[in-house]
Protein backbone atom coordinates (compact mmCIF):
# COMPACT_ATOMS: atom_id res chain seq x y z
CA UNK A 1 0.00 0.00 0.00
CA UNK A 2 1.25 3.47 -0.85
CA UNK A 3 1.71 5.95 1.96
CA UNK A 4 1.56 9.65 1.15
CA UNK A 5 2.01 12.57 3.48
CA UNK A 6 0.11 15.14 1.48
CA UNK A 7 -2.22 14.85 -1.49
CA UNK A 8 -4.39 17.29 -3.36
CA UNK A 9 -8.10 16.92 -4.09
CA UNK A 10 -7.54 15.78 -7.69
CA UNK A 11 -5.19 12.98 -6.59
CA UNK A 12 -7.66 11.85 -3.94
CA UNK A 13 -10.50 11.80 -6.47
CA UNK A 14 -8.41 9.71 -8.86
CA UNK A 15 -7.52 7.25 -6.11
CA UNK A 16 -11.16 6.87 -5.11
CA UNK A 17 -12.22 6.39 -8.74
CA UNK A 18 -9.66 3.56 -9.04
CA UNK A 19 -11.25 1.95 -5.99
CA UNK A 20 -8.21 2.39 -3.76
CA UNK A 21 -8.83 2.21 -0.03
CA UNK A 22 -7.89 5.53 1.52
CA UNK A 23 -8.20 7.25 4.83
CA UNK A 24 -8.11 11.02 4.74
CA UNK A 25 -6.74 12.77 7.79
CA UNK A 26 -8.17 16.30 7.87
CA UNK A 27 -5.59 18.46 9.66
CA UNK A 28 -7.13 21.86 8.95
CA UNK A 29 -7.73 24.47 11.62
CA UNK A 30 -10.85 24.22 13.77
CA UNK A 31 -12.34 27.30 12.10
CA UNK A 32 -12.07 25.75 8.64
CA UNK A 33 -13.42 22.44 9.88
CA UNK A 34 -16.39 24.24 11.45
CA UNK A 35 -17.25 25.73 8.04
CA UNK A 36 -17.17 22.39 6.25
CA UNK A 37 -15.87 18.92 6.90
CA UNK A 38 -14.57 16.21 4.62
CA UNK A 39 -17.06 13.32 4.69
CA UNK A 40 -15.53 10.10 5.99
CA UNK A 41 -12.32 11.78 7.10
CA UNK A 42 -10.52 11.50 10.41
CA UNK A 43 -10.21 14.93 12.04
CA UNK A 44 -6.93 15.72 13.76
CA UNK A 45 -6.22 19.38 14.46
CA UNK A 46 -2.53 19.62 13.61
CA UNK A 47 -2.36 22.28 10.87
CA UNK A 48 -0.36 24.88 12.78
CA UNK A 49 2.10 22.33 14.17
CA UNK A 50 2.64 20.83 10.71
CA UNK A 51 3.15 24.26 9.12
CA UNK A 52 5.70 25.05 11.83
CA UNK A 53 7.55 21.83 11.01
CA UNK A 54 7.14 20.43 14.50
CA UNK A 55 8.27 16.83 14.81
CA UNK A 56 5.62 14.65 16.29
CA UNK A 57 2.77 16.88 15.08
CA UNK A 58 0.79 13.77 14.20
CA UNK A 59 1.60 11.87 17.41
CA UNK A 60 -1.47 10.71 19.20
CA UNK A 61 -3.42 10.08 16.02
CA UNK A 62 -3.36 6.34 16.63
CA UNK A 63 -3.40 5.60 12.92
CA UNK A 64 -3.49 1.92 11.91
CA UNK A 65 -0.23 0.51 10.60
CA UNK A 66 0.01 0.40 6.82
CA UNK A 67 -2.68 3.02 6.29
CA UNK A 68 -2.60 5.95 3.95
CA UNK A 69 -1.95 9.12 5.86
CA UNK A 70 -2.67 12.29 4.01
CA UNK A 71 -3.89 15.73 4.53
CA UNK A 72 -6.22 17.05 1.92
CA UNK A 73 -5.44 20.34 0.27
CA UNK A 74 -8.35 21.65 -1.68
CA UNK A 75 -7.39 22.22 -5.28
CA UNK A 76 -7.34 25.93 -5.91
CA UNK A 77 -8.59 26.60 -9.41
Amino acid sequence: MTQRNDIDARTLRDMLERGERVTVVDVRRREEHAEESIPGSVTFFAYDALRAGKEGAMEGLGFPAGGLEGSLRRARA
